[in-house]
This record gives structure tokens, C-alpha cells and sequence, in this order.
């Protein structure tokens, strides 16, 4: 079974993978057991958990079934995603889990009030990622165990190679990492020890697309963020790209979607980290 990918956030400024519907959909496809593979297994029932930058929460209720009866708490700054994850938690009839709208800069959060903090995909959308950290390390208790996922820039797998997928990467590692978190994911390791936790720990997996549906749909995707996503308006307003060539992309890769030996997968790298208590 696919695992399909990322995640958002949109603390300090635009969200620069916007909130469109096919953009929301891969949203609600991300699971724990994925993207929270680590930390699931330092999650204890009982615990009380914070997922920073939540989105439509499927990540999160997974989170609460693993603590039940412990209590889970899902944060996003973007309303819509928040209503998004409470409906479909009222609608699965979870009880030990709720939403609120938060800015992961400023948690609205006592010192000490949770075992467990998450975030995936977060950091490197975050105008200041350390004061999200700090943020994050000052709410946990202390003990408390932290888990970082973000996809890695580097060691994906692009079959066939292409010169058009590597024009693409360079422009996101070029003009969307203001903060230089892209570039750290491996390196989240050390990341937590400079936020001041203990015991760090780092692992890696892979999201993989290669079968007919999931390549058509991954290009369906990315043919899209290339049409509609606010990033790359920004970029060609910078003179970074031009739309033509952003049109072309996106035609290149609904055609690798439908080539019948398309093949892409993509490294995860999920740290996990502990408060000294």
C-alpha cells in the first residue's frame, strides 16, 4: 500500500502549498504509522499529546487511539483545516482528541502540559523554526518526548532520470527555504540536540509511488502545484521561473504519470528526542 506525502503548516506568512482540494485529499491520506512510525512506539496509553501543525488531522487521530484514554490535542494557524480535522473526528466518534486554531510560535499551552509533542512537515514552512522549538521543548513535561517528520531533499528516486524533475527540485531548494530546514532534515538529529533535548534519535523511510494509480496520481499532483501552487506564482513573480517553462513541467509530468515504468520515491526522516526530566 502507497503512503503518500506531505504535510503543511503555514505558521508566519502563506502557506506556500496552499489549501486546494487535491492538495487537502493527499492531506487526508497521511497516517501515524508512516509519518509517526518512531514516536508510536514511545507513545504509552494514558499520555497527553500536541500535534503542531495538524492540518485535517489524520495524523492526529491516529495519535489518539494510540494514547486512549489520554488526551490528544491537533493545532494548525489555518481555521479551515482545523474545522476540517473536528468534523472528521466527530464524525469517527473520537472523544480524546480536540482542535483549536494556534500559531506554533506562541503556543497557548501551560509549561509542562503534555508527554508528547509532534510535528511533521512543519519546520520549514515556520518564519522563526527555533522559537517553534523552544515553543514545543517549554510544553512538554519534563521527561517528554519530541518526534520531527519532514520529507528529504535529497536521495529520492526519479525513474527515468530526467533533467525537467531536477530543474523542479532546484527551484524549491532555491526559493522556498528561507530558514535552511529543508536542507537539515537528515540532520534533525542535531536539530533537537541544539533545541536542548536529550537522547536524540533519527530514522529514515520511504514514501513509494509505483504502480500505474499511484504514479498517474502523483503527477496529477505535482502537475497542479506546478499550475496553482502560491510558490511558484511567487517564484515566477521573482523572475526565479517563467510560466511557460512551469507549463511545460507540468505537461512533462502527467506524461511520466502515464509512462508504464514511472517510478518515484522519496526518503522521510522522522528524529525523536527527550526533555530532560
Amino acid at each position: 500500500m502507497t503512503t503518500h506525502a506531505p504535510r503543511q503548516a503555514n505558521q508566519g506568512g502563506g502557506y506556500i502549498m496552499g489549501y486546494g482540494q487535491t492538495t487537502v485529499n493527499l492531506f487526508q491520506q497521511r497516517r501515524a504509522d508512516f509519518f509517526a512510525a518512531t514516536l508510536l512506539t514511545r507513545l504509552r496509553p494514558g499520555m497527553s499529546v500536541l500535534d503542531c501543525g495538524c492540518g485535517p488531522g489524520s495524523i492526529t487521530l491516529d495519535l489518539a487511539e494510540a494514547v486512549a484514554p489520554g488526551q490528544v490535542v491537533g493545532v494548525d494557524i489555518e481555521p479551515s483545516q482545523v474545522a476540517l480535522a473536528q468534523a472528521d473526528a466527530a464524525q469517527k466518534g473520537v472523544s480524546n482528541v480536540r482542535f483549536q486554531t494556534a500559531d506554533v510560535h506562541k503556543l497557548p499551552f501551560d509549561d509542562g502540559d503534555f508527554g508528547a509533542v509532534f510535528a511533521c512537515a512543519v519546520l520549514q514552512y515556520l518564519k522563526d523554526p527555533w522559537q517553534a522549538l523552544a515553543e514545543m521543548r517549554r510544553v512538554l513535561k519534563p521527561g517528554g518526548v519530541i518526534g520531527l517528520t519532514n520529507i528529504s531533499q535529497e536521495g529520492a528516486v526519479f525513474w527515468p532520470p530526467s533533467d525537467w524533475w531536477e530543474a523542479i527540485a532546484r527551484v524549491w531548494t532555491e526559493s522556498a527555504d528561507p530558514n535552511g530546514m529543508w536542507g537539515r532534515t537528515p540532520g534533525y538529529r542535531d536539530t533537537l540536540q541544539k533545541a536542548g533535548f536529550v537522547r536524540c534519535e533519527i530514522a529514515a523511510r520511504y514514501e513509494n509511488y509505483g504502480s500505474a494509480e499511484d504514479t498517474r496520481f502523483r503527477a496529477e499532483l505535482e502537475a497542479q502545484r506546478l499550475e496553482q501552487l502560491p510558490f511558484y506564482q511567487q517564484a515566477v513573480d521573482k523572475g526565479v521561473v517563467n510560466r511557460l517553462t512551469l507549463d511545460t513541467w507540468a505537461a512533462e509530468m502527467r506524461a511520466w504519470g502515464a509512462r508504464p515504468d514511472a517510478f518515484l520515491a522519496r526518503p522521510w526522516c522522522e528524529a525523536i528526542g527527550w526533555k530532560e526530566g
